[in-house]
């Protein structure tokens, strides 16, 4: 997903409601974390470390990695586990453990977050990319990459056992730059004052 249709998504969620804050901040923590859906569906309170701003995530065949929670995500999380914990108290469940329950205090299904986020995509106006939790951690790892990182800490960061399954985003990032090497060419953006090629006539 290219920048504007990101910010067209995060412009979704009504965040004047917990329902509407809880999505937007899964959200937020996709874009900034890559981590799987359900790596985020199952976070508990207690992997959660506001003062070190790192997540602990248990990935696939249960095992444990730790990430990093950036300064953005941060200034919106710390609120919104504010109101989660008022909102749960209301409900009679202040001991309840996901970071993101569902409207009962339980835990937040697969289907219904990959629905309210396809949702979020057609209200958006978003066409030609599917917009899934799986498109966010991809359009991470693609920026990751074209932001200057290698291809080992993606790789950790991601959780994958091996670097081949990470190089297909180094792969889409050259892809980028060539593009770009294209468009930005002096030839392209400076103003030469360059003819377009005279036919030649053949002397022979």
């Amino acid at each position: 997903m290219g920048r504007g249709q990101v910010g067209a998504l995060l412009q979704q969620p009504d965040r004047d409601h917990f329902i509407g804050l809880r999505d937007y901040c899964f959200l937020l923590l996709l874009l900034d974390t890559g981590m799987r859906l359900s790596e985020a569906l199952g976070l508990r309170l207690a992997d959660v470390d506001l003062d070190g701003a790192t997540v602990t995530v248990l990935g696939k065949g249960n095992k444990e990695r730790r990430l990093g929670l950036s300064p953005r995500l941060l200034a919106d999380l710390k609120p919104y586990l504010r109101k989660r914990a008022a909102a749960l108290t209301a409900l009679g469940l202040p001991d309840a453990r996901w970071v993101f329950p569902n409207d009962v205090g339980g835990r937040l299904s697969a289907k219904a977050i990959q629905q309210r986020l396809r949702l979020y995509g057609q209200t958006a106006g978003i066409d030609g990319v599917r917009v899934s939790p799986h498109t966010l951690r991809h359009t991470y790892a693609v920026s990751f990459v074209r932001s200057g990182g290698d291809p080992f800490t993606l790789q950790k960061v991601l959780g994958h056992t091996s670097l081949e399954t990470t190089r297909r985003y180094v792969e889409l990032a050259d892809d980028d730059v060539l593009r770009r090497q294209r468009e930005l060419t002096p030839l392209a953006t400076m103003n030469l004052g360059l003819r377009p090629p005279r036919r030649i006539l053949r002397s022979f």
